[in-house]
Order: C-alpha cells, then sequence, then structure tokens
C-alpha cells in the first residue's frame, strides 16, 4: 500500500538560527510569551503540558503570533527608551531576535537582540490592551 508522502521539513539551518529546534520547544516559547505578554494583545495557545519546559537563556528566539503568522519586532529598529512593538513579517533581521534573560522564580524577561533593552509593559500596567 503506497504512503502519501510527508511535507518536507525546514532545513536545519533555519530551525537551529531562531533557537526553535522542536515543536515542543516552539509551544514551550509560546506558552512563556502569552504568560509574559499576555495583556500586549500577543495570544497564543497552547495544550501541551508545562511540566519540563526549559528555556535555553543563551539562544535567541524569534516570537511569532500563532493566529497572524507575524513577528514580535522593535518596530524601525528602534534603540530607544520606549520603542515600540509591533508584528511584522517575518524577516529574522536582529530586531525581531530576543533572548529569555531569568528574572528568578520561574519568570523571564525578553531582551532586544539589537539593542540589548528588555520589553516592559508601560507603567506597569495590567490593563488590556496596555502598551509594550
Amino acid at each position: 500500500m503506497p504512503q502519501t508522502p510527508r511535507p518536507p521539513r525546514p532545513p536545519v539551518t533555519a530551525r537551529r538560527r531562531t533557537g526553535l529546534r522542536s515543536p515542543r520547544r516552539r509551544i514551550a516559547v509560546a506558552t512563556l510569551v502569552v504568560a509574559a505578554l499576555g495583556g500586549a494583545g500577543l495570544t497564543a495557545w497552547s495544550t501541551a503540558a508545562s511540566a519540563a519546559i526549559t528555556v535555553d537563556t543563551d539562544s535567541y528566539y524569534v516570537v511569532v503570533n500563532a493566529n497572524s503568522g507575524k513577528a514580535l519586532d522593535v518596530w524601525n529598529r528602534s534603540t530607544a527608551d520606549g520603542g515600540e512593538i509591533r508584528q511584522y513579517r517575518r524577516t529574522d533581521a536582529a530586531n525581531q531576535q530576543f533572548r529569555f534573560v531569568s528574572s528568578g522564580g520561574g519568570y523571564y524577561r525578553l531582551q532586544s537582540r539589537h539593542s540589548g533593552k528588555v520589553l516592559d509593559v508601560v507603567g506597569a500596567s495590567t490593563a488590556d490592551g496596555a502598551g509594550v
């Protein structure tokens, strides 16, 4: 009985460049991003168990919105405090790469590769739609 062909896998270099080596890691990262930025309008859903999730704090990740397929982007490659964060077509540029920096207690900050600055919710707001 003939088998249906499998879809082609992305090149290994593309998966390693972004630090996303497996579907489980991508789901784990999406889950962490939702926890960190849930009030900022970025959403993703995961059904995976979170028991054994680990984050490689030495790798940079491209954070992609599961709904739109667009990446988290430091707009206009800003290096200023308060630079705008938007979703944008994925380019894998440095302004779309983020590293998880441990804050302790299982919490992480997202640090931009190109500026070294971390994301922050404006005024420490807990309101829906607060700026990041």
